[in-house]
């Protein structure tokens, strides 16, 4: 009896801990301030891991985009065609891969000007469709129009 007490106890331990990385690694939109600008981020909280990051720059009129690539549809220096669609448009744009110094992670960077059609594709709810070698992922935008509502009027501020 007392066996089986202590299986079903270390059982139930390592089923816990196996959950611990699934809830850990859920990401989430998260928007803040930096000494530059202010950021809005698709990323795994308190890890800095980010798979889709908008930045504007204090005083900008761009959003600088960077956008995790890990199919293997791009090459470092590569320009790639991108298109986004959500209930509110759709558009596309040219990004560069590029290889990060730590890791092994080759990240898509772009921008474009933080215009209406921008505004209305990223605030329109839903879920943002991104596009690359006929290959869909999705991005639910559940909990990121607060934050993509104030990184446009940073962004549109002179």
């Amino acid at each position: 009896m007392t066996r089986q007490k202590s299986t079903l106890a270390a059982l139930a331990l390592l089923a816990g801990l196996s959950a611990l990385p699934a809830a850990a690694q859920e990401q989430r939109w998260a928007s803040r301030q930096t000494g530059e600008g202010l950021l809005m981020a698709w990323e795994i909280p308190e890890t800095g891991d980010q798979s889709l990051a908008l930045f504007c720059r204090r005083g900008g009129q761009r959003i600088e985009m960077r956008l995790l690539e890990e199919r293997d549809r791009a090459r470092d220096g590569s320009i790639v065609q991108v298109d986004f669609a959500t209930a509110g448009g759709q558009q596309r744009l040219a990004m560069k891969g590029e290889m990060q110094e730590l890791g092994d992670a080759l990240m898509l960077l772009g921008g474009f000007e933080a215009d209406a059609a921008w505004r209305k594709l990223l605030t329109g709810g839903g879920a943002l469709s991104i596009t690359l070698d006929g290959e869909t992922e999705t991005v639910p935008l559940a909990g990121a129009d607060a934050g993509m509502t104030a990184l446009f009027d940073a962004c549109q501020r002179r």
